[in-house]
């Protein structure tokens, strides 16, 4: 049955339900693989494009059982949708009969294509081989596509390199003299590097000094890295003071050398002046006994020092102030009456707890520990 003539009017937005053909059947008149369909009412929007193969009422699935041909490129541009002029069934597998619903461009684009279809279908279908030669009104020269290149398989920049290596030799060649007086410049005012005898001399001196000896002086002064305990303390005449040391970082087996730095003592005011510790698991110990004094002293202080190689050697800690305790030499006699006088005790005696009283030609020490 031969469909209805209509004219279609122009749609650009395809979904105007007045341009909409539903169900329209259409023969496909043979079973090659590449059969051609053009819609009775013209071009057609893709987007909305639905067919069937009316045999079983199978959807067909675009990019697998068919393709669109003869995209209008002027329509698409007014439109901005697909529009094509026809369907292309490429799968054997459906039968001669197709039906399609499909919304109609309509307008002036509205005419039959079955002359193109025809012509298409013959040569999709047309497997005869074609000499190259016989191809008639072949362009002589072909436009080649935006494509890149390798620059491996590129040649002849030679004469480009030669000429930018040559104006980079202008460049550089004319900054030598600048270059040559800042480098003597330099090398006039630089500090000469201090040498690991600098360091163990432990004096103050202008040079620089690089990383490694950075490290040298470091392992062999160990800075702010020794502790003394106790580190303040008020020391009895004739009664040995034990000193805890630790330390951070120094093998085992280092020798430490103390010293005293005297204040207001002086080196008859101990039994032992100098001395030396071995450190191990960072720790170390050593004594010091001040002596009593034949005559009366006030508190004298001194400072304690650690230094490395010898008792000469640089010093590597110095400790806060110790304090040795004065010392009082009175008579038996004076004693005996403090004791039975309460207030000569109390006022004409210099009592302090800091102060030592040492009996004076006297063979009863049992004295002196009654005044403690």
């Amino acid at each position: 049955m031969p469909l209805p003539l209509i004219r279609y009017p122009l749609d650009i937005t395809g979904v105007n339900v007045n341009n909409k053909v539903v169900d329209e059947v259409k023969t496909l008149g043979s079973t090659n693989r590449y059969r051609i369909a053009a819609p009775s009412y013209g071009p057609f929007f893709a987007e909305s494009f639905i067919i069937y193969d009316e045999a079983d009422s199978r959807l067909l699935v675009r990019g697998i059982d068919y393709s669109f041909g003869e995209l209008l490129q002027e329509a698409c541009i007014k439109t901005g949708k697909e529009i094509y002029n026809f369907v292309i069934i490429d799968t054997s597998l459906v039968s001669a009969n197709v039906r399609y619903t499909y919304q109609v461009l309509g307008g002036y684009y509205q005419y039959n294509a079955e002359a193109i279809v025809d012509m298409y279908e013959t040569f999709l279908n047309d497997d005869r081989p074609v000499n190259w030669a016989n191809v008639l009104n072949k362009p002589l020269y072909y436009n080649p596509t935006l494509h890149n290149h390798y620059i491996s398989e590129q040649f002849g920049f030679e004469t480009i390199i030669s000429a930018i290596e040559r104006l980079r030799n202008a460049v550089v060649l004319s900054d030598v003299p600048a270059f040559e007086e800042l480098i003597n410049y330099v090398n006039a005012r630089a500090l000469p590097s201090a040498t690991e005898q600098d360091i163990d001399n432990g004096i103050g001196v202008n040079k620089v000094i690089t990383l490694e000896r950075l490290l040298y002086a470091l392992k062999k002064f160990n800075f702010n890295t020794i502790t003394i305990s106790p580190s303040k303390a008020f020391l009895l005449p004739n009664v040995l003071q034990t000193y805890s040391l630790t330390t951070t970082n120094i093998d085992d087996g280092t020798p430490l050398y103390w010293t005293i730095d005297h204040i207001n003592t002086s080196i008859n005011d101990f039994s032992q002046v100098n001395g030396i510790v071995y450190i191990n698991d960072n720790k170390g110990s050593f004594s010091l006994k001040p002596l009593i004094a034949n005559i009366t002293e006030d508190n004298e202080n001194f400072r304690i020092q650690l230094r490395r190689n010898s008792v000469s050697g640089p010093v590597i800690f110095t400790s806060n102030v110790m304090t040795v305790l004065g010392t009082y030499i009175i008579s038996t006699d004076d004693i005996i009456q403090c004791l039975l006088d309460q207030s000569m005790y109390v006022t004409n005696l210099p009592l302090t707890p800091e102060t030592i009283y040492l009996i004076h030609e006297s063979k009863d020490p049992n004295l002196l520990r009654l005044l403690d």
